[in-house]
């Protein structure tokens, strides 16, 4: 932002020297490993681990030389374990080729046996990513069970305003993690711990630094995690960085006494207001020019649009046919619109720009959305940082409502967010430079599938399926559908129960009819899913579920279950008994409803003909957020869905008793 390089040349005019080295003895040496960690062979805490970090060390500097910047000192240290552990020794670190950066990196593998093999040039890599974004790739050699990985890289940046993240919990255990920071009192920073962990210790004290305009008094603090546990992936969640021990800075003020202030933690308006005035984001849309080729070639399809609706279902069209992403998130443009339109590829942003000049240009109000994608993690309103967001949706308003579009795509419609979008809220930046949270809400979702059974006395299954997907499962296969013609996933999503399931004469509607429900149509043969033992069939009726296993698997969770969108599952078997054959048995109902209504899973079985049983399964979650002391009542409701869905009809001969 403007302001930001204003306070950055008056900060830097004064071309400080200040020495601001730590006197504290580090926590390890380069190469000095102590005998125990060169033998161990397993983490007596995490026996699973397939690596443990031995001990991570960080120190964040000011250099107030000629220009002003942070220097970044990280030394790293990871066991591995086991072979899986192998993953640990390809190390990426993200960089930037621009004035005042800088990484300069060593690397080294330390076997068991205390053999030191240096990394060499060869085996850095380094990757654009865009611009002057890249990244340098490490490739550690001649890894086996038992090696320690070590590396250290020297990072600069003039970029103050954000300091790194530093992660004291990974998806490894951590048995030592320490950062050390020193802050002259003119930048004041708001500092964020999060995470269920808590520090092992903190320290702080004061620090003079000498300048040419005398001594300056600084912060130095130390934090400390000690035998941290791993953090690992579990489902229904955004990422799992939102949850890992961690401490943040963001830069609150700049207060040189007698020179300068400036109070750089303002307002969402005023990054609003910054936001409208910057060539690199309202003035694409804004500004006719940056989209006149644009415009021109998408005016000739939108001539006889009968409404607001079909304009946007129009435009959207003919972008996601003509322009491809190219796989980047951002609020910023890269590229102006022109060039993107010329190019026929964009950024999550530069998509977004197109459609607000594309819709405003039809007399179509919208406004860009800034949010954060699940992937990317949490906002936090209460803190006025542009760094939280790393995406751009658009606010259409048609009538008295609002519709929210996303990244342009053949196979989803524009009512229909991505996935990795439902983070719950965004912020719109209106034309006056003001702003406004809204929530983000998901669209509906329904699966509803029936199929109609007959078993023979040999225990052969056969019939037909017929599936009417709304939403998010319409738009996965709708992909399948185009890439498999022939219907051969279905068979291997059976699973387990209907191994050798063959799947024939596939009929799709609505294929490309994107905006409303995909169905499926099949014949199958699921030879396996029924036994004949002696004058009885054994028959497990729901052959297919999205819930066939329980997604959570471990007995406590620390953090929320945060689903993406509602759950609505219908499940419809119709099973014609056989000749010769009754009903013995059959699974008993179940009607399961969580607190407040959260989600409810009914499970029936009825007789509707003596020929006939016919068992219908409905899973249903309509709550998005379950805190951590609801986890056990949503592992148990999925753990009964799954049991249930492996009970059995029995069908008993009836030929001896005539």
């Amino acid at each position: 932002m403007k302001r930001f390089s204003v306070l950055f040349c008056l900060v830097t005019s004064f071309s400080f020297i200040a020495t601001t080295a730590s006197t504290q003895k580090a926590p390890m040496k380069w190469g000095k490993v102590a005998e125990e960690q060169l033998q161990m062979t397993s983490y007596p805490q995490d026996t699973q681990a397939n690596a443990v970090v031995l001990c991570e060390y960080g120190s964040y500097t000011f250099d107030f030389g000629q220009d002003l910047m942070y220097r970044v000192k990280v030394h790293r240290r990871v066991k591995i374990l086991k072979r899986a552990g192998f993953d640990e020794g390809d190390v990426v670190l993200g960089y930037r080729k621009a004035s005042g950066h800088s990484l300069t990196v060593k690397a080294q593998v330390i076997q068991p046996d205390g053999t030191k093999i240096e990394v060499s040039k060869k085996d850095m890599f380094d990757e654009q990513v865009y611009d002057d974004h890249y990244r340098k790739r490490i490739a550690f050699p001649n890894l086996q069970e038992g090696s320690i990985i070590e590396y250290e890289f020297r990072q600069s940046s003039p970029s103050i305003y954000k300091l790194p993240t530093w992660y004291f919990q990974e998806d490894i255990p951590v048995m030592h993690s320490e950062l050390r920071i020193v802050m002259p009192e003119w930048f004041q920073y708001a500092e964020m711990v999060q995470g269920h962990e808590q520090l092992a210790d903190f320290q702080e004290g004061k620090k003079v630094l000498q300048t040419r305009l005398g001594n300056v008094d600084a912060d130095h603090r130390t934090y400390i995690a000690k035998n941290v546990p791993a953090l690992r992936a579990e489902p229904h969640i955004t990422t799992m960085r939102d949850y890992m021990m961690r401490v943040k800075f963001q830069l609150r003020s700049v207060d040189i006494p007698g020179s300068f202030y400036e109070n750089v933690m303002t307002s969402w308006d005023d990054i609003a207001k910054d936001l409208i005035e910057s060539e690199y984001f309202g003035a694409q849309y804004l500004k006719p020019r940056f989209a006149k080729d644009l415009i021109a070639a998408v005016q000739p399809s939108l001539m006889d649009a009968k409404d607001d609706k079909e304009k946007i279902a129009r435009i959207y069209n003919y972008l996601a046919h003509n322009i491809a992403w190219n796989e980047s998130y951002d609020y910023f443009k890269d590229e102006n619109i022109n060039k993107c339109f010329e190019t026929k590829s964009a950024n999550s942003a530069e998509f977004s720009f197109m459609m607000i000049a594309l819709l405003r240009a039809n007399d179509i109000t919208a406004y860009p959305v800034l949010t954060s994608t699940r992937t990317y993690g949490k906002m936090f309103p209460i803190y006025p940082f542009t760094d939280q967001f790393n995406h751009t949706l658009v606010c259409a308003l048609v009538g008295d409502k609002a519709i929210l579009i996303d990244i342009p795509d053949r196979d989803r419609p524009s009512d229909l967010l991505r996935r990795n979008s439902l983070n719950r809220q965004g912020m719109i930046v209106s034309d006056n430079g003001t702003s406004q949270w809204i929530d983000i809400t998901p669209s509906k979702q329904s699966d509803i599938i029936m199929a109609n059974l007959t078993i023979d006395e040999e225990g052969i299954v056969k019939g037909d399926i017929q599936c009417n997907f709304k939403g998010y499962t319409a738009l996965s296969e709708r992909r399948k559908a185009r890439s498999d013609k022939a219907g051969d996933h279905w068979a291997a999503a059976f699973g387990a129960q209907a191994v050798d399931a063959s799947i024939a004469n596939v009929k799709y509607e609505n294929l490309d009819a994107v905006s409303k429900p995909f169905k499926e149509k099949m014949d199958c043969e699921l030879s396996d899913l029924a036994q004949v033992v002696d004058d009885y069939i054994y028959m497990t009726p729901v052959f297919y579920s999205s819930f066939k296993e329980s997604p959570f698997k471990l007995e406590e969770r620390n953090f929320p279950i945060d689903f993406s969108h509602p759950i609505n599952e219908r499940i419809i078997v119709n099973v014609a008994v056989p000749e010769g054959y009754a009903v013995e048995d059959m699974p008993e109902p179940v009607n399961l409803t969580l607190a407040d209504g959260a989600g409810k899973f009914l499970f029936s079985t009825s007789q509707p003909k003596e020929d006939m049983v016919q068992i219908v399964m409905n899973v249903q979650v309509k709550k998005l957020m379950f805190l951590p002391e609801e986890y056990a009542a949503v592992k148990n409701f999925f753990d009964i869905v799954a049991e249930k869905q492996q009970e059995q009809i029995v069908l008993r001969s009836t030929m001896e008793e005539e």
